[in-house]
């Protein structure tokens, strides 16, 4: 555990599953309790408003990602990584650093802000070695058949 701004330790827990299990319902019923959460993927959508990153992406992935006004096309991207693995991981290369790199910074506020308790929710939790930064972990599962139906709906 780490110690918060007055002293007090602070929980950090992690909170993972696959897609479909249920993660975001936890992190709302702990919200609802007062504690924080730092989601990864809305972590992993606000990385591209740093500069540095974006123009390494566009400089892999090329010019047709980019949209007029600069911004990154998502969906272009979408459409080169998630059609070639090779692609996917150089993505991950650029971009997992960075979305850990926020996660921690954030962890770091919550902990000077005086929290109690803090949960990160991120689907790869265990594969992207943050195990050192929690304090407990929490895998959300459910059955195969309840996780199709949740994920077509």
């Amino acid at each position: 555990m780490v110690r918060n701004k007055v002293g007090e330790k602070m929980l950090v827990l992690g909170l993972t599953g696959n897609i479909g299990c249920g993660k975001s319902s936890v992190s709302t019923i702990f919200m609802n309790h007062g504690i924080d959460i730092v989601d990864a993927d809305i972590v992993a959508r606000h990385i591209f408003e740093d500069l540095d990153l974006l123009n390494k992406v566009f400089s892999t992935f090329g010019e047709t990602i980019k949209n007029e006004d600069g911004s990154l096309n998502r969906k272009a991207l979408g459409n080169i990584v998630f059609n070639d693995d090779e692609k996917l991981i150089a993505l991950n290369n650029l971009t997992h650093p960075k979305i850990k790199e926020n996660i921690l910074k954030k962890i770091e506020e919550y902990k000077t802000q005086g929290k109690k308790i803090v949960a990160i929710d991120a689907a790869l939790l265990i594969e992207d070695n943050y195990l050192p930064y929690i304090d407990k972990l929490i895998l959300v599962t459910c059955k195969k058949d309840i996780q199709i139906k949740r994920i077509i709906a």
